[in-house]
């Protein structure tokens, strides 16, 4: 995962934890970030949950 050159490591990382939240929600429509672009606080980064709820 570290060594392979054409493949970055946090693609790897990037789909293990979208399965991971796959398995937990039972859907698969989500998207996992893993991009140093955000901005937030040193050591932190963004958190989004859409929800829908039925009335």
């Amino acid at each position: 995962m570290l060594n392979d050159s054409d493949i970055a490591g946090t693609r790897h990382a990037r789909a293990f934890v979208g399965g991971v939240l796959a398995g937990i929600f039972g859907m698969t429509d989500l998207y996992v970030s893993g991009g140093a672009e955000h901005q937030g606080p040193p050591g932190g980064g963004p958190v989004a949950i859409i929800v829908e709820k039925e009335i």
